[in-house]
């Protein structure tokens, strides 16, 4: 078998992409609900590209809510579901969110891409199922 170390070294430089965000945390309530990426190492909010949410099931369930930083000069590290900002553009204006469904929240910026899933009761409290 011939070893070539090429290959190795671009999936350990490709890796290293996520090194410093740890998870995505998901906070609020129905009427609040936020989201945030958060660096591994120091606590802190990383800034975020793109922002969406979709039910878990299907897989490849279209976003009831989707949003695109629109400036590259300044870091969006918090979004708020369904709120509007100049910082960011609606993709997919969003939908209530129906109680009791699991739902996913997919985050990414410059080298990383996180997922949590959550979902909201009845009475309209937060529950992250992940």
């Amino acid at each position: 078998m011939d070893f070539k170390p090429v290959p190795l070294l671009l999936i350990l430089a490709l890796a290293a992409c996520n090194i410093g965000v740890e998870r995505v945390d998901v906070s609020g309530s129905a009427r609040d609900l936020r989201f945030a990426a958060v660096a591994s190492e120091r606590e802190e909010p990383v800034c975020i590209k793109t922002a969406s949410v979709s039910q878990v099931e299907p897989e490849d369930a279209e976003p009831v809510w989707q949003v695109t930083a629109l400036r590259t000069d300044k870091c969006v590290s918090v979004v708020g579901y369904g709120r509007e900002t100049t910082e960011l553009a609606q993709e997919a204006p969003a939908r209530t969110l129906r109680a009791g469904v699991p739902y996913r929240v997919r985050m990414s910026g410059s080298g990383f891409s996180f997922t949590r899933d959550f979902s909201i009761s009845p009475k309209g409290d937060l529950t992250v199922l992940d």
